[in-house]
């Protein structure tokens, strides 16, 4: 008996030895699996990780592509939009030149139609005065902006080879006011130093050329 526990004991160790020989190419393939699932989620991340940076570089650049093509449509519209104001100025400037041309030859015209009928006036003036059948002359000085600067001293000078002594009256009203480049009392002074009477209203010369007239219609025994 014994020897029966004896070599019982040496075959009860060797089942054992035998148990972890069988059980090591287990865990082996354990271990060789844990690291093939390990290094694939590895491989898994890296390669999801790669996919998030080139999606995000990707997306940065289309950001930045976007934002620069946004850029150059404003760079566009702000040179379009200054194109068409420095366009608007010149067609404005174009614009003005023209009215001040138009303007200008619009005021030059009025002038000249002013010195005409002035010159119209003073030889009509010098027909009545030459005139032997005219008793008195009535007549308006005018003042102001496209008047003569000195209307009073021009008519004179033409009146100048006119003997007044045998002339016919002379009466006159000056139409303008202190205020005007002529300055209305200057004109008048000029006027009563050559003799001609000024009346203070357009109706008081009309009055008193009337009544001159009268006068020299009743000399001659004529009625008016």
């Amino acid at each position: 008996m014994n020897d029966n526990r004896n070599t019982g004991m040496p075959e009860e160790e060797g089942f054992q030895i035998d148990e972890m020989h069988v059980r090591r190419p287990h865990d082996r393939k354990s271990r060789t699996l844990l690291y093939v699932v390990v290094a694939v989620a590895v491989i898994a991340l890296g390669i999801g990780g790669w996919m998030i940076y080139e999606a995000t570089s990707r997306s940065n650049e289309m950001k930045a592509m976007q934002e620069q093509i946004e850029q150059q449509q404003l760079d566009m519209e702000q040179m379009q939009l200054q194109q068409d104001y420095d366009d608007l100025n010149r067609e404005f400037a174009q614009f003005e030149n023209s009215r001040q041309i138009i303007q200008d030859d619009s005021v030059k015209r009025q002038l000249a139609e002013k010195y005409e009928a002035a010159s119209l006036q003073v030889q009509q003036l010098l027909n009545e005065l030459n005139d032997s059948h005219t008793a008195v002359v009535l007549f308006d000085l005018v003042l102001g902006y496209g008047a003569s600067a000195t209307p009073a001293s021009e008519l004179l000078d033409q009146l100048s080879h006119i003997d007044m002594n045998n002339a016919p009256l002379l009466i006159a009203h000056v139409c303008g006011t202190e205020a005007d480049p002529q300055i209305r009392s200057q004109q008048i002074s000029a006027l009563q130093n050559a003799g001609i009477i000024i009346a203070s209203s357009n109706a008081q010369a009309a009055l008193w050329a009337s009544a001159v007239a009268q006068t020299q219609l009743q000399k001659k025994g004529l009625n008016a």
